[in-house]
C-alpha cells in the first residue's frame, strides 16, 4: 500500500554569508580548511546537519524550507558548539 509521508520536523542551526562575518564562518564551520571545502557566494547560508555534517545552499533555498525560530547566544566557541550540539537534536 502507498504511505503518505511527511518530513520530520528537525532543528538545526545555520549562519548566512554576508560577506563581512568571515571569522563567525570559520568559527561555525570548524576553521579555515573546512570552509575551503565549500562553494559559497554572499547571501548563502552554511546548514549544520543532524549528523554534525555540512552543507551550503542559497538563500532562495533556505526560504522556501526553512524558517528561523531562534539564535545561538554569544559566547565563545567552545559554549556555542556544546549548546548547538544541545538544543538541536530530536527532542
Amino acid at each position: 500500500m502507498i504511505k503518505v509521508i511527511q518530513k520530520k520536523a528537525l532543528k538545526l542551526t545555520g549562519i548566512r554569508w554576508t560577506g563581512f562575518n568571515l571569522d563567525e564562518v570559520r568559527d561555525f564551520v570548524g576553521g579555515d580548511s573546512e570552509l575551503s571545502c565549500f562553494t559559497y557566494s554572499i547571501g548563502d547560508w552554511f546548514i549544520r546537519g543532524i549528523h554534525d555534517e555540512f552543507y551550503t545552499m542559497s538563500d532562495e533555498m533556505f526560504q522556501a524550507h526553512y524558517e528561523i525560530i531562534g539564535e545561538v547566544p554569544d559566547v565563545l566557541y567552545g559554549e556555542r558548539m556544546a549548546y548547538i550540539k544541545a538544543h538541536t537534536k530530536d527532542e
